[in-house]
């Protein structure tokens, strides 16, 4: 507040909604409200960043909080005293007092550090860089030359001047400006204190397990490929789920407890599983589905008597989508065809169709049998994403009763095509 206000009053005041030609007559801001601004502006913006990070580790004293609570007082009340008792007359260009550039710069380094700490991200090479660049200007300033340069570069923009002759006597604001300087760079030092060797708690800004739990409604795993793992078994090398889940666990190096069915279909020799990481167990640094990939490729142990290495070991959800309008512009062309009169027959109409993507053929293969089989899987896919986004009436829980429901019903039914109508 008591570095918006002034900097608010300046802006109202200039606003001009006369006529161009009467742009003469246009108001100007007050002196007092000028000199506060320029106060406000000299210490406000790097006071702010202290004072919105002190308490970022979470635990402030009650010591502390006073003293940020003192400096904040001290500068609304510098700021205050300059607009009362503005220190110049008109537009004169005053330079910055001893005591007031020390204390501006502290709280620069103190305001800067304290960002990279907070955000350990900010700390990149482009940072160091620009430090290296500010740390080479300030050094050039010593040297006249380059002093001289800055000079002419600056004086467009600034006025480069100092009338000194022209400060106005002002003791109790003096006072007032001087103890402000005191209590921020007291409050400088006591937020960096705190913040450097009371690092930031690790999850403290991160929302608890059971909130985010409680906020998984299960769609996400759709579109996750450690849920739509595949393993097609070799004809007559068929086994129970659990043979195979162990078979696939020894291969990836996991619990076995950790693979759970999603759907079985004996008909085409695939089980589709997925990987559910333990709650307080680490994640491993290698995705489940790439290992799996590289396990089915080049299969060891157990798994390389199974398992059909020709067919995809992952569930591909883009040609998914694409397997789903290409059955389902099929089935509306087959019942246009059926339910079309004999006049009508002799019209040359051509049904509507959703060709497959040419990766399509390279992923699954040409097989007819790997095809049907990629197919039902894809189709319990859709099935379970449309119980997510379908009618009311349509709508399915995501329970062993669902997922079961794939291992006796493969292929399309009539119910399916209402469950899937929005979706295609």
């Amino acid at each position: 507040l008591g570095f918006a206000a002034p900097h608010a009053l300046v802006a109202a005041r200039r606003l001009d909604f006369s006529p161009p030609k009467k742009t003469e007559d246009a108001p100007v801001a007050s002196a007092a409200a000028e000199a506060a601004a320029q106060e406000a502006a000299s210490l406000g913006p790097q006071l702010c960043v202290i004072l919105a990070l002190a308490d970022s580790p979470g635990h402030a004293y009650l010591w502390q909080n006073f003293v940020y609570f003192v400096a904040a007082i001290a500068y609304v009340a510098a700021v205050a005293a300059c607009g009362r008792s503005p220190p110049k007359v008109g537009n004169a260009a005053l330079p910055p007092q001893t005591g007031e550039f020390v204390t501006c710069l502290v709280l620069d380094v103190v305001a800067s550090i304290a960002l990279v700490v907070c955000f350990p991200h900010l700390n990149t090479w482009h940072l160091w860089a620009l430090t290296a660049v500010l740390a080479g200007l300030f050094a050039a300033t010593w040297f006249e030359g380059w002093r001289d340069l800055m000079i002419d570069l600056l004086d467009p923009l600034f006025v480069v001047r100092s009338d000194t002759d022209k400060a106005l006597p002002g003791k109790q604001r003096e006072t007032l400006r001087r103890c402000s300087w005191a209590c921020c760079i007291v409050c400088g030092a006591v937020a960096m204190w705190d913040i450097m060797l009371h690092p930031v708690q690790e999850g403290l800004f991160e929302l608890p397990n059971d909130i985010m739990q409680g906020l998984d409604d299960g769609l996400a795993d759709l579109w996750d490929q450690n849920t739509m793992l595949l393993l097609r078994w070799k004809p007559g090398e068929g086994r129970d789920e659990t043979a195979l889940l162990w078979a696939a666990a020894e291969s990836l190096g996991t619990e076995a407890l950790s693979l759970k069915k999603q759907a079985l279909f004996e008909e085409h020799r695939l089980l589709l599983f997925k990987y559910e990481a333990p709650k307080d167990g680490q994640r491993p640094a290698t995705p489940i589905h790439t290992k799996w990939k590289t396990s089915a490729s080049s299969p060891q142990g157990d798994l390389a008597k199974i398992i059909d290495t020709s067919f995809p070991a992952v569930l591909n959800v883009t040609l998914c989508l694409h397997v789903h309008a290409h059955t389902e512009l099929a089935k509306v062309g087959q019942s246009g065809e059926k339910s079309s009169s004999p006049e009508e027959a002799g019209e040359s109409t051509t049904p509507p169709s959703h060709p497959l993507p040419e990766e399509f053929s390279e992923i699954v293969g040409a097989s007819t049998d790997a095809r049907e089989a990629y197919f039902a899987g894809c189709k319990w896919w859709t099935d379970t994403l449309d119980s997510f986004y379908g009618h009311p009436d349509n709508m399915t829980d995501l329970d062993e009763e669902h997922h079961s429901s794939a291992d006796a019903d493969d292929l399309p039914t009539a119910d399916a095509d209402a469950e899937g109508s929005d979706l295609a």
